[in-house]
């Protein structure tokens, strides 16, 4: 097979261009890693801080007869309204 005689530096030269965009593509991978993996640990670390500790709270070193006075004792806990479920029929209409 006879080729032209540029032929193989053309190749050479796309050779050398589709290896460093697999570089870039790489190296892309590896910093999206790592800043996913860096905002997964702030967001652990984050919600540990703020969320932990859902222990009841202590009592001072000289309130030990008395009992504690806090937000938690008494608060009513969040809920959730009740759910309502409707449908429609065959026929058009809105079922409760």
């Amino acid at each position: 097979m006879i080729t032209a005689p540029g032929r193989q530096a053309r190749t050479a030269d796309a050779e050398t261009l589709f290896e460093q965009a697999r570089r870039r593509r790489r190296r892309r991978r590896e910093v999206g890693a790592v800043v996913i993996s860096l905002m997964l640990a702030g967001t652990a670390a984050a919600g540990l801080v703020i969320g932990g500790g859902h222990h009841d709270a202590a009592t001072r070193a000289g309130d030990k007869g008395r009992p504690t006075l806090t937000a938690k004792a008494g608060a009513a806990r969040f809920t959730l309204p009740p759910v309502r479920l409707a449908w429609v029929d065959s026929g058009g209409y809105l079922k409760p």
